[in-house]
């Protein structure tokens, strides 16, 4: 699995999300994902749904999932009712049955999800996903299943999009799952560090003074630097010299343009 590619198909998707979502749950919606996962068929126990896939360009038999947390799917039905999205029955850590209103306002918030794999996957017209029953997979499957967290004001959850896969082995076995967490632990790492704030500093330029000369400056005095008013200066980061810059102005402010 190339891991760069599906993470930046998985953050897309979930900002797919952020507007229909905020418009179908009356608040602002933030929806971003969270991790890789894998998961074996006897593994899922939340609220799920599957899909076929159906298309000129689909290839047969090609079947997607989605399974979310109790508490969330019924915080969101609770949401779709007038609620605040705060399940307290004791049904809220487990699947059940849901009401036949629960699966109608259910199939709206579906609509939305997949309506976004439909976006951000690029899937071409004539296209569909049909609401399946219960599948028996048979042989040896697990699922791709990242992760996303959906927080809507007190609602606040995590549902997984299911995608089967063959697997040689069991998961506990794979070397998949340990070579995809570990390339996302890299991964975070650098975008960790391509965050982090670095202090930027200009180097004008240097002179000698005497002792006794320092001791006489006072406020308003005028020290030479003995360069041009235009010379190029050294601009550092962090203290180590990285650019050489020319100096100048941005609207009413100094500024420094690299050379």
């Amino acid at each position: 699995m190339n891991t760069v590619h599906w993470k930046t198909r998985f953050r897309a998707f979930a900002a797919q999300l952020q507007a229909p979502l905020t418009a179908l749950l009356r608040g602002p919606a933030a929806v971003r994902y969270a991790a890789y996962d894998e998961a074996e068929p006897e593994k899922i126990a939340g609220f799920t749904f599957f899909f076929r896939l159906v298309g000129e360009k689909i290839a047969p038999g090609l079947v997607l999932g989605f399974e979310f947390e109790p508490a969330l799917l019924l915080g969101v039905l609770d949401r779709l009712q007038g609620g605040d999205g705060v399940h307290l029955e004791e049904d809220s850590n487990s699947a059940r049955p849901l009401t036949g209103l629960e699966k109608w306002l259910t199939s709206k918030f579906l609509l939305l999800l997949n309506d976004a794999i439909r976006q951000t996957w690029g899937l071409e017209e004539p296209f569909d996903f049909e609401l399946t029953g219960p599948l028996d997979w048979g042989g040896e499957v697990f699922f791709a299943a990242p992760i996303f967290q959906l927080n809507v004001g007190p609602l606040d959850g995590n549902f997984r999009i299911l995608i089967p896969r063959l697997h040689p082995q069991p998961m506990r076995n794979s070397q998949i799952s340990r070579s995809v967490r570990a390339e996302e632990d890299e991964e975070d790492a650098t975008d960790a560090l391509a965050l982090t704030p670095v202090k930027i500093s200009v180097q004008l330029a240097g002179s000698r003074i005497r002792p006794q000369d320092l001791l006489r400056w006072k406020v308003g005095d005028v020290v030479s630097l003995g360069r041009p008013e235009d010379f190029p200066f050294n601009v550092l980061v962090e203290g180590m010299e990285k650019f050489t810059a020319a100096p100048g102005r941005f609207k009413s402010r100094k500024a420094f343009r690299i050379l």
